[in-house]
């Protein structure tokens, strides 16, 4: 009779603290943009690793790809600033090969290696859940009730709610 013994130890619990402990909040180093490279805004993402970014340098908008490596590591978000590495054979086309966060684009600004334009739409896309866009406005008349929201316009007659309830 043989008796197969199965593991007791918690594998996965052990792989996933290890996970958490890497990924401590101590400044990185910066990447530099070196020759061949450029930094660029996120102006849309297209989806399948594919975005649209505008160049600082010469303002050029190119398709970008995210690289191998980066795929499944960092998530990029419209107006994230990134490194983009540019094609040779093709100037239409680049490579994203770096992301920063909004604080290492201020780190960037101090040391002059982008221009004051980035730093402002760095702090707008810091993720702080403070949408300036988002506006919410209510009217006050006696039939009709006007509202606004995030630039849409709907109008409720009074007396219609939510639900249909009077």
């Amino acid at each position: 009779m043989f008796f197969h013994r199965v593991g007791t130890s918690n594998k996965s619990a052990k792989k996933g603290s290890k996970a958490r402990s890497q990924t401590n909040n101590d400044k990185r180093e910066l990447t530099v943009a070196e020759d061949g490279q450029l930094y660029a805004r996120v102006t849309k993402v297209l989806g399948d690793g594919r975005f649209v970014c505008t160049c600082f340098g010469d303002g050029a908008t190119r398709l970008a790809v995210v690289r191998g490596r980066l795929r499944r590591r960092a998530w990029i978000r419209s107006g994230e600033v990134v490194l983009l590495s540019l094609r040779a054979f093709q100037d239409a086309k680049s490579d994203i090969i770096d992301k920063y966060t909004p604080d290492e684009v201020r780190r960037l600004v101090r040391t002059d290696e982008l221009p004051r334009c980035a730093l402002a739409d760095a702090d707008a896309a810091d993720g702080d859940g403070d949408d300036a866009g988002d506006e919410l406005t209510f009217a006050d008349s006696d039939d009709d009730e006007t509202v606004v929201v995030g630039g849409m316009i709907g109008l409720a007659a009074a007396g219609v709610g939510a639900g249909g309830n009077a």
